[in-house]
C-alpha cells in the first residue's frame, strides 16, 4: 500500500469553514457593518422648544451673503436679557461655535489628552459675573446629548453680545438656561 503525501492527507482532512478563526472575525465585522447602518433609518420625533424671545425674523440667504461683505443692518428682534447660573460665575463660549468646541473637547478626551481638554476650555470660555446685562442676537444653536461629555440631554445655546463690565462688547454664546428675561 502506498504511502499517502503529507499534503494530499492535508487536502482531505481540511477543517470546516465555519471552524477556522479568521471566518469568524469576518462575520462578526459583517454584522457590525450592518447593524450599525440600520439605526440612520430610525424615526425620531422632533423636539420643538419654545423661543426665547416672541419673534426672530431672519434674512433671506442672498441677504446674509450680501451683509457679510457690507456691515450688518440689525434685522433681527434683539432683546435685552441678565446672564444668570445660579453660581456667582456665568461660563460664556466665545471665538468659536458651540458645537466646535463640544468636538474638540471630545477628540481631546478620546485621545486622553486632559490637559488638551483643559487648554481649549479655558481659551474659548469666559467667566462673566452672574447678573451681566446682554443683548441677545437671535441664534441659536442645539447640541445633541453627548454622554462622553456628560450631557444626557440637548442643550441649547443662544449668541450674546455683553453689554456692560470687564467683558463688554465681547460677542459670544451662553446656555439658554442661564439666560434670565426681565
Amino acid at each position: 500500500m502506498p504511502e499517502e503525501q503529507p499534503s494530499q492527507a492535508k487536502e482531505k482532512f481540511q477543517k470546516p469553514i465555519y471552524k477556522i478563526w479568521w471566518f469568524w472575525v469576518f462575520v462578526i465585522l459583517i454584522i457590525i457593518v450592518v447593524a450599525s447602518s440600520g439605526g440612520k433609518e430610525k424615526e425620531t420625533t422632533p423636539q420643538i422648544t419654545p423661543p426665547i424671545q416672541e419673534e426672530i425674523t431672519q434674512p433671506p440667504q442672498e441677504e446674509v451673503q450680501k451683509q457679510q461683505e457690507v456691515q450688518k443692518p440689525k434685522t433681527e428682534t434683539q432683546k435685552i436679557v441678565y446672564l444668570s447660573g445660579g453660581a456667582e460665575l456665568v461660563p460664556i463660549i466665545i471665538d468659536i461655535s458651540p458645537k466646535d468646541l463640544s468636538d474638540k473637547m471630545k477628540s481631546a478626551l478620546i485621545l486622553g489628552d486632559i490637559d488638551g481638554f483643559i487648554e481649549i476650555s479655558d481659551k474659548h470660555t469666559l467667566d462673566v459675573p452672574e447678573n451681566t446685562k446682554a443683548l441677545l442676537l437671535g441664534e441659536e444653536i442645539m447640541l445633541e446629548p453627548d454622554l462622553d461629555l456628560g450631557r444626557k440631554n440637548p442643550e441649547f445655546f443662544v449668541k450674546i453680545k455683553i453689554l456692560e463690565g470687564k467683558y463688554k462688547d465681547k460677542i459670544g454664546w451662553a446656555n439658554r438656561s442661564q439666560i434670565k428675561i426681565q
